[in-house]
């Protein structure tokens, strides 16, 4: 049960814990809201959210780097303080669709297997935040590009050109 081991696990560790999902694959789950604002809020601790993106932008999405410098910082600014003003209710929506989705997956039984948690996560958190047409009933396709993508990411990120990168963001 998924949801009860985050619940009950997020009761033990007040700030975050992480969750192991073997082969390589851990996450941080915050749960002390206030890392969020913080992450968002406090570039001297956390760094400028720009100059991971600005690689990313560059060479994922091939955006030139004049453009970046022109356009990137006030995009994310954006981005932040849309983020910082409607988290609770961003949130509120999220937890709607999670709700509604965690129960048509998991049906009767109330269980699932945790290393489906991911995909459940990233159906609601992707509708609520894209828009109705990204969810699994428009676009199934979504979730393996997001996952094919995130597999190569790290050697996009370096420059290298990675044809299935290159063909998952066109």
């Amino acid at each position: 049960d998924p949801i009860n081991f985050l619940l009950e696990t997020a009761k033990e560790h007040k700030d975050c814990f992480t969750v192991d999902r073997g082969r390589g694959y851990q996450y941080i789950v915050p749960t002390d809201v206030s890392l969020y604002e913080d992450i968002l809020t406090f570039d001297d601790i956390f760094g400028n959210p720009v100059t991971p993106n600005m690689s990313v932008n560059k060479n994922i999405f091939q955006i030139p780097s004049d453009q970046l410098d022109r356009h990137e910082q006030n995009a994310i600014g954006g981005l932040r303080k849309y983020l910082l003003n409607n988290n609770a209710g961003l949130a509120d929506i999220i937890a709607a669709k999670l709700e509604t989705y965690m129960k048509e997956v998991m049906g009767e039984s109330g269980t699932m297997d945790l290393r489906d948690l991911g995909v459940a996560i990233f159906w609601p958190m992707t509708e609520a935040l894209f828009g109705e047409k990204a969810n699994i009933n428009h676009a199934p396709f979504l979730y393996k590009a997001f996952d094919d993508i995130d597999a190569y990411f790290g050697k996009a990120l370096k420059g290298v050109e990675v044809p299935e990168v290159k063909e998952g963001v066109t």
